[in-house]
Formats: C-alpha cells, structure tokens, sequence
C-alpha cells in the first residue's frame, strides 16, 4: 500500500480513500468491501454468524493481503484496534493516516445505519475514547475532518504524502 487510512467509523475514510486515490491515480482498497466480498455475506452477518472475534480474525487475513498491493487503504473503525492490525500496519512501514471526528460528527454521519454492528448512538463517545490509543499508536499523520470538504482534506493528505516522499529521497 501506498497509504492507509485509519479511524473511528464515520469520519471519511472510505470517501476520502475514494478520492485521494483518485487524485494520485492509485487504486482504492476498502478492507471492509473486501471482507464482504471474501466472505460472501455482510459485516452484520459474519457478526450474528462468528461475532465480533470472528470478523477480526477474517479483517486481519484481509489487511496482511491487502497490504500487499498498491493503492490507498481505507481500513475499518476497529481494524487498528487489534494488536495483530497494528503490527501489520507498522511492519509495513506504509504512512498511516488517521481521520478523526468528533462523537457528534460521527453520529450525524452514520445515522441508524443498520451496516454498523456497534455504531449504537449510546456508545459511540465509549468507543471512541477506547479506541484512540489505538490509533494514535500507528499514526503518521493526524486529519480533523469535522469541518472540512473531502476536497481539503485530500489536498491536505496528498501534500503531507508528497512532502514525505521528498524528505525520505
């Protein structure tokens, strides 16, 4: 992977992942379209079928492959989460990109989306604060993307990915 994108649900990974890659002519990756289509039936059916282990175990195989091609990676809420995730990422060596937003931004996005097995507006404050360890542990590079257009943060991501690319030659 050329860069991957990290983050709570809701905060624009995989329209940002959409857009940058088409910005910098790179393919896109969502791991969780290639959950789906590996497995053959949505997230919340591999939740009720093998629960919550069960899914992370299919989006580790998915990320090791994945990680394996070029493009932009737009990852899953949980996928830095999990400690055999963030070794892959960091092995890679691969910039990571964390989206972030705030409880309420998130939940203006996603809504009642039935796609998102623990997106319950309940917990989402909860989740959000178990997870940013997680993700502040693998970050390159940080992105509030509450009041910002896909348009700005893609400039934002392509200039820091070029500025990178410049100082690594």
């Amino acid at each position: 992977m050329n860069v991957v994108l990290i983050g709570f649900m809701g905060t624009g990974k995989s329209t940002i992942g959409r857009g940058l890659a088409k910005r910098l002519a790179l393919t896109h990756v969502d791991l969780d379209e290639l959950i789906v289509q590996q497995s053959g039936c949505s997230i919340p059916e591999i939740f009720a079928r093998s629960g919550e282990l069960g899914f992370r175990q299919r989006e580790t195989a998915c990320l090791k492959a994945a990680m394996a091609r070029s493009g932009v990676l737009s990852t899953g809420g949980g996928t830095a989460v999990q400690a055999a995730n963030r070794a892959v990422l960091m092995a890679a060596k691969t910039p990571v990109v964390w989206l972030t937003a705030t409880p309420e931004t998130v939940l203006k996005r996603i809504g009642d989306d039935p796609n998102r097995p623990l997106g319950r507006p309940d917990q989402l404050a909860t989740l959000l604060a178990e997870r940013t360890q997680a993700y502040q542990a693998v970050a390159d590079l940080i992105i509030h993307t509450d009041d910002e257009t896909p348009v700005t943060l893609i400039d934002q991501i392509a200039f820091w990915l070029t500025a990178q690319q410049q100082t690594q030659a």
